[in-house]
């Protein structure tokens, strides 16, 4: 019975050093979760200018043609850079999502300096592309900002809008659960 608990230990050791996993790197990965919740407002809410309201509301389309001016999360690490990601789940209906998710904005770089100032410093890679849901559906437009890890953002380019695969671009970018999130919902009225 006391040879067995050495020989656990030497095990454990041996696995996280045989298969280069220091401290850091196990210690990240147990606590990185790559799931977002389905409603951004559960999480701590990111501020955008007034026009958009308050996290959930519905507000009047064209008030979304153009992206936001102020986009602002306090509780940030200022030598930090982040990843804000917009999308809409529900293309074509919310009750027919069957090309979720549309992505209408991604922006990296983003130096926690600026968002806590409420400005974005990042680069592009999918420029912003206001809302067009079809006449008579109410979308939702989800927010959702991450911290980056790396260097390098691949995978939201703006080459293709429909079918945006945030778990992957999650994974490929090694970003964890969102810090922040934010949600508008809007329509386009029938004439």
């Amino acid at each position: 019975m006391s040879l067995l608990v050495p020989v656990a230990f030497l095990l454990f050791f041996s696995s996280s050093t045989i298969f280069g996993m220091g401290s850091d790197e196990v210690e990240r990965s147990e606590l990185c979760s790559k799931e977002v919740p389905p409603d951004p407002c559960t999480l701590p809410e990111l501020k955008l200018d007034e026009r958009f309201g308050a996290c959930g509301e519905k507000i009047e389309l064209g008030v979304t043609k153009d992206k936001p001016e102020t986009v602002k999360f306090p509780d940030v690490g200022e030598d930090e850079q982040y990843v804000l990601v917009m999308v809409d789940p529900d293309v074509p209906s919310y009750n027919n999502p069957v090309t979720q998710l549309w992505k209408h904005w991604v922006v990296a770089g983003i130096s926690g300096e600026a968002l806590s100032a409420g400005t974005l410093d990042g680069f592009p890679l999918t420029s912003y592309m206001g809302p067009t849901p079809p006449p008579g559906k109410v979308h939702r437009y989800n927010f959702y900002l991450f911290k980056q890890t790396t260097e390098k953002i691949i995978g939201g380019d703006g080459s293709s809008r429909a079918y945006f695969n945030l778990a992957d671009f999650m994974e490929k970018n090694n970003l964890c659960t969102p810090e922040a999130g934010f949600q508008f919902k809007t329509e386009t009225l029938n004439k």
